[in-house]
């Protein structure tokens, strides 16, 4: 990363930073397992939602209980594991950061970056190899820290944040990481920033949509058009204004559709991010409405399909409308075997729900 890439990260991630900062003060200055301010705020910054009342009291009154002691991610996944039956390591880690804040968060985008998958939905011994992909994070944070780059974001992050000493060299990283999220194909040692501003999608933008790698998702949805060849009709899930299907057309870079007709072009990004958010959301997650909502409000929360696909793939953030999709892609990983459509939501079919 060169210096003007971390400094527009840093200025991009200053609201993040404030919100972390409160988060914190609240941590230490209050009962986490009551006070309700911290848990929405908390809630809102790391994005813990479509989770039950059972779920919010565990987590929030063993976060209460660990005050004081040194907190070490395996501990916390196990313990929610054994509470819960619902294995965690992105709250785990969330939970187990904000008491150590030397210890990094699980997150995919790092996970992608540093090249290596998370143990798959089915994987025998999963435990083990999730603590085991903790660790490698772990050396990852700690050899970021100590190279030149990592030396470089943190002093450039204490020149910009006037409260850059109570945040932990690895959090300003973490922070900075947070705002830059994938790699070029072609440059696998340095970082892009993904676009903002209006959304344009087409065969020759910068979304991510040359030929895509062959995952089994991807692979299924290819599958089911060399049966029925390109174009092709994709069933609606209801009739709409007398139809009950679109045309979808196959390419490399991905699907162009029917019934977009400002912005018919779905790249490949788009399907393989939406199966991300589905296996970390244990299969399923919310449509989402952007019909008649903002990003970020609660018919589209950023943890939707119809919201992480316009905040990762489009660079949208929240407050802004969004340029609704969600009926496309649900009806073509429906369509191609991949999902099933729940009330309000999607559903990832038990096969694939150790693909990312």
């Amino acid at each position: 990363m060169d210096q003007k890439t971390i400094v527009e990260a840093i200025n991009n991630a200053q609201k993040g930073i404030r919100q972390y900062l409160e988060i914190m003060r609240l941590f230490s200055d209050t009962n986490v397992s009551v006070n309700t301010e911290f848990q929405r705020k908390y809630n809102s910054f790391y994005r813990v939602r479509q989770r039950d009342k059972h779920f919010y009291e565990t987590y929030y009154q063993y976060m209460q209980c660990l005050k004081g002691q040194n907190v070490e991610f395996q501990q916390v996944l196990r313990f929610l594991h054994s509470k819960l039956n619902r294995f965690e390591p992105s709250f785990s880690s969330k939970l187990a950061a904000t008491h150590n804040p030397n210890l990094p968060i699980w997150d995919k985008f790092v996970l992608k970056n540093i090249g290596i998958k998370p143990p798959s939905f089915y994987s025998i011994d999963r435990t083990n190899k999730t603590i085991a992909t903790y660790e490698r994070i772990k050396k990852w944070y700690d050899q970021k820290i100590n190279s030149e780059e990592g030396h470089l974001i943190v002093d450039l992050f204490d020149d910009i944040v006037v409260e850059s000493s109570s945040i932990t060299d690895l959090k300003k990283i973490d922070f900075v990481l947070w705002q830059i999220r994938t790699y070029p194909k072609h440059h696998p040692g340095r970082y892009v920033l993904r676009p903002t501003g209006k959304e344009t999608p087409s065969m020759n933008n910068n979304l991510g949509v040359e030929p895509a790698d062959d995952n089994s998702v991807i692979v299924a949805v290819k599958n089911k058009f060399s049966k029925t060849g390109s174009p092709t009709e994709i069933p609606l899930l209801r009739e709409r204004r007398g139809r009950r299907s679109f045309s979808a057309e196959l390419s490399d870079q991905g699907i162009s559709v029917g019934n977009l007709d400002k912005q018919p072009f779905l790249p490949w990004k788009v399907f393989q991010e939406t199966i991300r958010i589905l296996v970390e959301n244990d299969g399923r997650a919310k449509r989402g409405d952007a019909m008649n909502c903002r990003l970020g409000e609660p018919n589209l929360p950023t943890d939707s399909i119809e919201g992480y696909i316009a905040q990762v793939v489009y660079g949208k953030q929240e407050g802004e409308t969004v340029f609704r999709r969600i009926t496309p892609i649900a009806c073509i990983l429906i369509w191609a075997g991949v999902c099933k459509a729940g009330r309000g939501e999607l559903i990832l079919l038990s096969k694939f729900r150790g693909c990312q």
